[in-house]
């Protein structure tokens, strides 16, 4: 029997078949009990809630006009929110781009352009930051901008509540596009930068190998997950592993001392910086399971 030319590219390309979508399915079924996220907002989600509460916001997203394929940027703090929220939107078969939450409304609207996003979704605070005022200036810039939405009760004036922490059980929507189209986009240097998401898993999987990440240990991320590196060593690398994810942000060095000593050993993702100032500190090697780090915060 002959192989058509889709099934024989898909066969070649070990990555194919895993995605955002596949790998927190088969997570919550293989694990459904464990912890899959958690921040330090106080979110806790195992698998199978994370799993649940993904499907019950992609519908919300559907029900709120948005079609597959169109574009959903999201201020991507450093908490569960995006994550559950960027989940969603690969569900709902829409792209997703993801930006730091220290952009301002300019940089904002000049990414929505760039990026051609319909919607926004960000937290109304996010330490001294006010991510969700942002996007609405960005959004009175970016005529393609049709909806601004914000994270949970936060949801200011004029934006609608994402419920991204919602437990009502809901049925995934109907989705022609498969999910591993979905792209995902974060800023660069030289404009925007697209992420097919099997370039994202492969990326992970080196980086599990090379860090010797597996379930026991859980990843800590400081970084917004709003770039290649962000995301392959914190969202992707967890849910291939099937450990559980930390999200530290803001950073609060109280907070994430405490963090440590709560789950110590950790696979520690951060800016360079952070790890030099730690081992100043004294910070001993013994907290960290590995160390995963980026010449800046980005």
């Amino acid at each position: 029997m002959n192989m058509t030319a889709a099934a024989r590219a898909g066969a070649s390309d070990p990555f194919a078949s895993f995605d955002l979508d596949t790998l927190v399915a088969g997570a919550a079924r293989l694990r459904p009990d464990r912890l899959a996220l958690a921040d330090g907002a106080g979110a806790r989600l195992t698998y199978a809630e994370l799993d649940q509460r993904a499907t019950t916001l992609a519908a919300q997203l559907v029900e709120l006009g948005l079609v597959q394929g169109e574009l959903l940027l999201i201020s991507a703090s450093a908490r569960a929110a995006p994550i559950v929220a960027l989940i969603a939107a690969a569900r709902a078969g829409l792209d997703v781009a993801l930006a730091p939450p220290g952009l301002d409304g300019a940089g904002l609207a000049a990414f929505a352009m760039e990026t051609g996003a319909v919607a926004a979704a960000g937290e109304a605070s996010y330490g001294g930051l006010s991510p969700l005022d942002a996007l609405f200036l960005a959004a009175a810039s970016a005529p393609r901008v049709r909806l601004v939405c914000g994270f949970g009760d936060g949801a200011g004036d004029g934006a609608v509540a994402l419920d991204w922490n919602n437990p009502e059980a809901r049925p995934l929507p109907v989705r022609r596009r498969a999910a591993r189209d979905c792209q995902i986009v974060t800023p660069g240097a030289a404009g925007v930068l697209r992420h097919g998401q099997q370039a994202l898993v492969a990326a992970a999987l080196e980086l599990l190998s090379r860090a010797r990440v597996g379930m026991n240990d859980p990843v800590l991320s400081t970084l917004a997950p709003a770039s290649h590196a962000a995301l392959a060593a914190g969202p992707f690398a967890a849910l291939l592993a099937g450990c559980a994810l930390h999200m530290h942000g803001p950073f609060s060095a109280r907070e994430f001392l405490a963090t440590l000593d709560a789950s110590a050993p950790v696979h520690l993702v951060a800016p360079r910086a952070l790890a030099d100032a730690l081992a100043r500190g004294g910070q001993s090697e013994k907290a960290f399971a590995s160390l995963m780090l980026t010449g800046n915060g980005s």
